[in-house]
């Protein structure tokens, strides 16, 4: 994922990788689903977020607060790198 030419303002884009997984309290099958529709090889993803972009991707995701400590019923995936 590049942004386009016109964004790059004179500096370079830095990324992070954040790497997801499905909650580890969900059972097999829900992983498999949550993998499913999460595009996940493996049981995870790595996905390549601007720095600018990084605090509302988590917050669209609702990975802010500590996703494992949340019901896995409302929060399907947890983060893997944690920082």
């Amino acid at each position: 994922m590049r942004p386009p030419a016109s964004c790059a303002i004179g500096r370079r884009t830095r990324y992070f990788k954040l790497e997801i997984a499905p909650h580890p309290a969900l059972t097999p099958s829900q992983k498999k689903v949550v993998a499913k529709d999460y595009g996940m090889a493996g049981g995870k993803r790595m996905i390549s977020v601007p720095h600018a972009m990084l605090f509302y991707v988590l917050k669209r995701l609702n990975l802010l607060r500590d996703p494992e400590k949340e019901d896995p019923r409302h929060q399907h995936i947890v983060v893997l790198n944690k920082g």
